[in-house]
């Protein structure tokens, strides 16, 4: 457990600096981010992130499964390639996945993270009902699982880390003005 704990609070980080990444140039002043967690603040759950890239019990790298639900705006191609410079960063290895709005891929591509015994799911959920199912089995495998700006309505969902679309907005209008 104590490797899967390590995962979730990488998936969390990664979570959180991608959506630091994917802002605007000003981002640095205010993110416009917040997460709903109940492992403690988000300060603490980022600077829990450099604290090991590996399960010590097992010796093997922690793997994170990430299943985004599209890449057709520039926001979704930011998102991702703040995942994979943030896991890079972090030595982390993802296993990263686009359901191209389709749910039952979304599905399919959370069953496969659990069949991979992944450390962690990182997700971008298309709908908060129909993935009760599929995250409740993540949560029976002990994988835990993260949201990203919409979340799935189930007990299983680890945290979800939200985008402040006010906040973007006002960020927009001034770097725009």
């Amino acid at each position: 457990m104590k490797g899967r704990h390590r995962a979730g609070v990488l998936a969390i980080g990664i979570a959180c600096l991608l959506l630091l990444v994917s802002g605007c140039s000003s981002v640095a002043e205010n993110s416009g981010l917040s997460a709903e967690t109940g492992e403690g603040s988000l300060s603490e759950t980022v600077s829990g992130v450099s604290e090991t890239q590996a399960d010590t019990q097992t010796g093997r790298d922690i793997v994170i499964g990430v299943s985004l639900n599209s890449l057709r705006s520039p926001f979704m191609i930011a998102l991702k390639q703040g995942i994979q410079e943030a896991a890079d960063e972090l030595e982390v290895e993802l296993i990263l996945s686009n359901c191209n709005g389709n749910l039952q891929t979304q599905s399919n591509q959370i069953r496969d993270f659990i069949v991979q015994e992944v450390d962690a799911i990182l997700m971008e959920p298309l709908d908060a009902d129909a993935l009760i199912e599929v995250v409740e089995e993540a949560g029976e495998a002990d994988i835990p699982v993260y949201c990203v700006d919409t979340t799935v309505t189930s007990d299983d969902v680890t945290s979800t880390i939200v985008s402040d679309s006010v906040e973007m907005g006002r960020m927009a209008a001034e770097y725009i003005a």
